[in-house]
């Protein structure tokens, strides 16, 4: 047996049988490109598919690989557990396939229940009615008949619209609760719909009811048995066997024949560490402008997945998000507190992988789309993490626009956001900024195309055959073109926009173009320019005024989110601002501390014995734990990773201001979804209120009614049920009382300290709130741990 150890994922290699590979993670088809390797056609999915929020389950690009890529098109062959099938399917459902007719309208029509004012239970009436209307084949035919007679908007609007007060008129429900044009509305959402649904099936596989059958054709799902365990035939000897025994998550034992002395042990339960250190060289952020992450295909082997973040008064707007985008922004020197917003063009992986990682490890994101594209995103992510839609939902502050409805973006104080769809297999956006000055008349336009299928004779022939309306077709050849700077993909292909098929626009549109989306390598070319990772565009130059102000940057840090303005203003007084130069050392380990430091700006490294945790950015905080513990002695090195400016507040004024304590056993506290615990965290869990209790001491008593909840920092504690049976022991990081406070409901079980000197956090329920609010990961982590006790007391 030969054993390859790929990132995150290993290969098997047996005389006599494929190739097997173990995991999944983002990047694997780009890693076996650029070694010039095969994709192996056999997968085994391991049962912890999300680790330390990164998601381990992507296996969307193998499928593509084979469907589209791979000549010898070989069926690929999934080993995993029926619930793991069972989120593969889902995940499919909305990446290969797209969304289905009726979750289209379901998402669609969700502003049309708002309207109509209907109560949870009369919306879920009016989702099955809209289940039906995607059902209703003669109306989806008279609509196709309108355009195939190519139909004004007027006529297609009052052909449907009549259709629609026929359904009403018939239907004594929705007769009684339908407002005064609720038949216009209907007939308006429909045909947007309508006209995306004629769009995917330009693209499909298949149709929606063969989607199961196309998927086994695709793909043999073999499921690892009550012994976790699964059998392996040879490719041409089929008595040989090789059996695959998961003996706990994510470790595997391999065994030829079964002999145990030839055995194979795959360990992938942790991700595999970092080989490059991060290197950053700060970036010129515009005022307005964009700046390519990266400016590939899926497939492109040697460049990273298209997106960009697109700035407008100095602030970013991130275009989708590649695995480890936060890395790639720490390189260019551009912080969280940069990027406002991320737009979700669409779900396929290569555009939305990191902003599974964005969601998870960090603080809340903001996400703006269409609410089609969100729902969609919504249940994908659900099945990759196993989190409830609304727990998922709940992670994000959604910003919905919907199509060719102009907006003024909240936060930035001139820039307005338009977004349309584009013509893809799955629903997918483009978009238009725009910057209008009002007092000296300046207006300065970017747009993106999306992944879009942009080839003029083609859309007008679809258009010519009936698929599309007058209307859409004159929007799909227009809305992005009267801008400064127009980004356009060339991914090529069925799905994606070929290069000749841009040679037909216009020579001043040619100019003004940057190509992103990459497949094949960039060409020498008279009109066009290709995006180069790290590239940046300026529309308008850097502003001096645009900086933030050090108020500005203190106030938004979570240690001080109960100090008023004035007294942040005493304090910015009493302190001292310094700057150090790249590599230069703030303090080291075991110095003696006398002030803890807030970053202003640039970006800090966390060095433990030799080791680096982590990088801090502008806004965080640290030395704090020599100020406010009776070990006064630093616990780490902090060294600049790039010029470095830190606000230095003195260690006498740190209590004069009544900032909370912080213990050494806050960082002692695990996070599910990173590797190291976020200080602004630390800052909000600080605000609880600390507590002690002796052995034997109850902490929480059945049945009791109060909602208080605790995060353990030491010691041990025991839940007992009401018979004294000992249910769980729980210990440092764990979270007890959260079903109290998370449900409302009256304590379910006891719990007693079980060791002498327990000590935990104590959060009321609206401060738990507000936590589980900012920090998705928290909330995250205490959700996991809930479903992990609750999982060991049926046990």
């Amino acid at each position: 047996m030969e054993l390859f150890n790929g990132r995150n994922y290993r290969v098997l290699s047996v005389k006599g049988f494929d190739r097997i590979v173990f995991g999944c993670p983002p990047g694997i088809v780009k890693d076996f490109a650029r070694r010039g390797d095969d994709l192996p056609s056999r997968y085994v999915i391991p049962i912890r598919t999300f680790m330390k929020g990164k998601n381990y389950f992507d296996f969307e690009f193998i499928v593509y690989s084979f469907l589209f890529i791979n000549k010898k098109k070989e069926k690929i062959t999934i080993y995993c557990t029926a619930d793991q099938k069972a989120r593969f399917n889902i995940i499919l459902d909305e990446t290969l396939y797209g969304p289905k007719f009726n979750q289209i309208l379901r998402s669609q029509f969700r502003k049309v229940i708002t309207q109509a004012g209907f109560s949870e239970k009369k919306a879920q009436r009016f989702y099955a009615f809209l289940d039906q209307v995607a059902e209703d084949s003669v109306l989806f035919g008279d609509f196709q008949n309108l355009l195939k007679l190519h139909a004004g908007e007027r006529a297609l609007q009052a052909g449907i619209k009549k259709r629609f007060a026929a359904l009403l008129a018939r239907d004594p429900w929705l007769k009684k609760n339908c407002f005064a044009s609720m038949a216009s509305s209907l007939a308006k959402n429909y045909i947007l719909c309508a006209q995306m649904k004629n769009e995917m099936d330009l693209f499909a596989l298949t149709s929606e009811q063969n989607r199961e059958a196309f998927t086994q054709k695709v793909i043999d799902f073999h499921i690892f048995d009550e012994n976790s365990s699964i059998v392996i035939e040879g490719k041409d000897d089929k008595t040989r066997k090789l059996t695959v025994v998961q003996a706990s998550p994510s470790i595997f034992d391999v065994y030829l024949d079964n002999d145990k002395l030839s055995a194979s042990h795959i360990d992938i339960s942790t991700t595999d560490p970092e080989t490059e250190d991060v290197r950053i060289e700060s970036i010129k952020i515009p005022y307005m402008g964009a700046n390519f992450l990266g400016v590939g295909s899926g497939f492109a082997a040697n460049r990273k997945d298209s997106c960009l973040i697109v700035w407008t008064e100095g602030r970013g707007i991130m275009v989708d998000a590649f695995p480890d985008t936060n890395r790639q922004c720490l390189c260019y020197g551009i912080s969280e507190m940069d990027v406002r917003y991320v737009l979700l063009t669409h779900v396929h992986s290569d555009h939305d992988a990191g902003l599974v990682e964005k969601i998870l490890q960090g603080e809340r994101v903001k996400i703006i789309s269409t609410r089609i594209i969100f729902d969609s995103f919504l249940r994908k992510v659900a099945a990759i993490t196993l989190f409830p839609i609304d727990v998922v939902e709940g992670f994000i502050d959604f910003l919905e626009v919907e199509p060719h409805k102009t907006i003024k973006l909240p936060g930035f104080k001139s820039s307005y956001f338009c977004l349309d769809y584009s013509l893809h297999s799955i629903p997918t956006v483009r978009f238009v900024v725009t910057y209008k000055e009002n007092k000296t008349g300046v207006k300065k336009v970017i747009s993106h195309s999306g992944d879009t299928k942009f080839d003029i004779g083609k859309i007008n022939g679809w258009y010519e055959t009936g698929v599309l309306s007058q209307k859409r077709r004159d929007a799909l050849l227009g809305f992005i073109w009267e801008a400064h700077l127009i980004i356009h993909e060339v991914g090529g292909g069925v799905l994606h926009t070929e290069l000749n098929s841009l040679e037909e626009v216009k020579p001043s549109y040619k100019k003004k173009m940057v190509l992103v989306h990459q497949h094949d390598d960039p060409i020498a070319h008279p009109f066009f320019r290709f995006a180069r990772e790290g590239q940046s565009e300026s529309i308008i130059k850097t502003r001096k005024n645009g900086s933030s102000s050090d108020l500005e940057k203190v106030k938004h840090v979570a240690l001080f989110k109960k100090l008023p303005q004035n007294r942040l203003l005493d304090m910015l007084t009493f302190s001292e601002i310094v700057k150090y130069k790249p590599d230069e050392v703030v303090f080291s380990q075991n110095d003696f501390g006398d002030a803890f430091y807030i970053i202003l700006d640039g970006f800090a490294e966390v060095v433990i014995d030799g080791k680096s945790c982590a990088i801090y950015e502008t806004g965080k905080f640290f030395g704090e734990l020599a100020i406010t513990t009776p070990n006064p002695y630093r616990r780490a090195t902090i060294r600049a990773k790039s010029p470095l400016t830190l606000l230095k507040i003195p260690k006498k004024y740190y209590g004069k201001f009544d900032l909370p304590e912080i213990s050494d056993d806050f960082y002692r506290l695990t996070d599910y979804f990173s590797e190291i615990i976020s200080p602004s965290l630390i800052a909000s869990l600080a605000f609880g209120k600390i507590m002690s209790w002796k052995k034997n001491g109850v902490i929480i008593q059945q049945g009791a009614i109060d909602n208080d909840m605790y995060i353990i920092l030491s010691g041990e504690v025991e839940v007992v049920n009401d018979k004294k049976t000992s249910l769980a022991v729980l210990s440092r990081g764990d979270v007890i009382g959260e079903v109290s406070c998370l449900r409302e409901v009256p304590r379910t079980a006891t719990v007693l300290a079980h060791s002498n000197d327990v000590y935990a956090i104590c959060l009321k329920k609206a401060e738990a709130e507000m936590v589980f609010k900012l920090f998705p990961s928290f909330y995250g982590t205490v959700y996991k741990k809930l479903k992990k006790i609750e999982a060991s007391m049926v046990n």
